[in-house]
């Protein structure tokens, strides 16, 4: 038993030697590589290299900052449906202005409940897009609100 563990372990000893002297070459070739001079990058692929970055720098800020105008739009909405929400339970109407209303609330509310993030916008324009059309769901729930009022002032007097 005791001569097996000791083979076993003289086996694994020089496996890892030979395994271990197998990688120093390898780290030797690629030093070797390394050593070998670079080529000179010209200063106007630098500069042009450059630009490039600022420019998706700029690009990256200026979506950043209408991102926070989109994320502003989507609270405010965010409360004036729930507000709306609640006042429509407490109202009635006719089953077809019902349903088209509960389609549109279904519609923006889905549309808050599942919002894209800052990455899932390739450009400030889709970012535009997208508070663009908070915005017409902000008018649509601004009629809905004065159907509602409609609708209280005609109970109330």
């Amino acid at each position: 038993m005791n001569k097996v563990v000791i083979a076993l372990v003289l086996i694994l000893a020089i496996a890892g030697m030979v395994y271990f002297g197998f990688m120093d070459q390898e780290a030797e070739e690629g030093e070797a590589i390394m050593e070998q001079p670079q080529e000179v990058v010209p200063q106007e692929s630098v500069q042009v290299v450059t630009e490039l970055a600022n420019e998706e720098q700029n690009k990256l800020e200026v979506m950043k900052a209408r991102f926070e105008e989109l994320k502003e739009l989507r609270k405010k909405t965010s409360l004036r449906i729930s507000r709306i929400a609640s006042r429509l339970r407490r109202s009635e109407f006719p089953p077809d202005k019902a349903r088209e209303i509960e389609k549109d609330m279904r519609k923006i509310s889905y549309m808050l409940k599942t919002p894209k993030l800052l990455g899932a916008f390739s450009s400030v324009e889709e970012i535009e897009e997208e508070i663009e059309s908070l915005n017409s769901a902000n008018k649509k729930l601004g009629e809905i609100k004065t159907m509602l009022d409609e609708k209280r002032k005609k109970n109330a007097g």
